[in-house]
């Protein structure tokens, strides 16, 4: 019947395609059933947690019945790997489990394309060597050039060595194979035009992905952001989190109470979001994120004039972050709250220190996705201290390359306060008004 339909519409299928066809992943009907049943899960819009993890359940219940069934190993990497990169576990083991299932599948079924993507995805999701990830998929897309997901793969890839173009290119390749994916709408075409400043065509996408799910929130959110970083206008924040679900169940990556605090935060409705805090229960917060509450709770205090609680919320943040470190010594986002709690507490030389790790990673300069956000980081820890020209240095490369970085951000951010006033920051301000 595949056959039939692939001759029905034209399609080109390679040699290995063909084979794919025919060829029996598994002689165990019903792990066959909960295979594509974890796989289903998995790709549901949002790489909600609940989703990731029910997947897991279906996919372990497939290997108890056949333990060689290569197809399902490969996707139990994928799982796993999506639970590391998404946050929701970054222990070791958890990035281990991968490995192992990606060489499992890659052992049983050497020649498919599936089993080697996965490890591909593992150097991409661990080791964040891009290249080598690029190299696997690119072989693998010759076996299965119809293949969406390997396309959109090929497009993370290729956006994270700045190749940005051919990022878009490879998108779209997927987008014609698989259209009513919100999840590479969202964030591949749509996260990838959004970071190149792109903004009308990041709506477009984000748009296009809210009408195929609905309810997958972080599209919703990307798209209120969007606006904010276009047009400087706050007002599609505001709206926006008065309609999304405040818990991290079911708003998933970049989950609704912490960005709503960001967004109060730029309004400087202190009282509003010492509220928020107050009423979001410590449980609401994944461990090695419950930092965010103190450090929020200590600008919010600031904003009210009050030092000395704001003092108090500071040192709560530095002894959590300092707690987390010890566990995730890689993190940047946690050594970036590190260094703005430092200079929060006025201590200048600890706060530098941790601008220096920001600049000496990887991620800064070979990562061409989250690099400009490590580069951002260090641009407010050196603002919070007075480093007024390395500053705007970091400032006006970020506006003149892909980043999540424009004029309209520099004015609404209150991170940016000590520096405000400086004829410099004023003129920057100016010169990129006009782009």
């Amino acid at each position: 019947i595949a056959q039939q339909i692939v001759a029905a519409i034209g399609a080109t299928l390679s040699t290995a395609e063909r084979q794919g066809l025919t060829a029996v992943p598994t002689a165990n009907a019903e792990a066959y059933q909960l295979y594509l049943q974890s796989r289903e899960y998995a790709l549901r819009p949002g790489y909600l947690r609940k989703n990731l993890e029910i997947a897991q359940e279906l996919c372990q219940r497939a290997l108890t019945l056949d333990p060689e069934f290569a197809l399902a190993h490969a996707t139990l990497a994928e799982i796993h790997g999506g639970m590391y990169w998404a946050r929701y576990d970054r222990s070791r083991t958890r990035a281990l489990r991968m490995w192992e299932e990606a060489e499992t599948a890659v052992r049983l079924a050497p020649d498919l394309p599936q089993a080697h993507v996965a490890l591909g995805l593992a150097h991409y999701w661990d080791r964040s060597d891009y290249r080598r990830a690029l190299e696997v998929f690119v072989i693998a897309l010759k076996q299965a050039p119809n293949n969406a997901f390997f396309w959109m793969v090929i497009g993370n890839a290729r956006r994270r060595l700045g190749n940005w173009n051919e990022a878009i290119t490879a998108y779209n390749k997927a987008m014609q194979l698989n259209p009513r994916d919100a999840n590479l709408i969202h964030d591949g075409s749509g996260g990838t035009y959004a970071a190149m400043h792109r903004y009308g065509e990041a709506v477009t996408e984000y748009d296009r992905a809210l009408r195929l799910a609905p309810d997958l929130y972080a599209a919703a959110k990307d798209r209120g952001w969007a606006y904010v970083r276009w047009l400087g206008r706050l007002d599609t924040v505001r709206a926006l989190y008065r309609r999304l679900p405040q818990d991290r169940e079911n708003s998933g990556i970049g989950y609704s109470v912490t960005e709503l605090c960001e967004s109060l935060f730029w309004q400087r409705q202190a009282d509003s979001l010492l509220q928020v805090l107050e009423a979001t229960r410590s449980d609401y917060y994944e461990r090695q994120e419950l930092y965010l509450r103190f450090l929020y709770a200590a600008w919010a205090y600031e904003m009210r004039g009050d030092r000395v609680m704001a003092a108090k919320e500071f040192k709560t943040a530095l002894t959590l972050l300092d707690s987390t470190l010890r566990e995730l010594p890689e993190e940047y986002h946690l050594h970036a709250a590190r260094g703005l709690t430092l200079a929060g507490l006025g201590r200048r030389d600890e706060a530098l220190t941790e601008a220096h790790w920001l600049q000496q990673s990887n991620i800064y300069s070979e990562d061409a996705l989250l690099g400009p956000n490590l580069a951002e980081y260090r641009a407010q820890i050196l603002a919070q201290v007075g480093e007024v020209s390395a500053a705007l240095e970091e400032i006006e490369g970020l506006l003149t390359r892909p980043s999540q970085m424009t004029v309209h951000t520099l004015e609404l951010n209150p991170l940016w306060n000590p520096i405000r006033d400086d004829p410099r920051f004023k003129e920057v301000l100016r010169k990129y008004a006009r782009h």
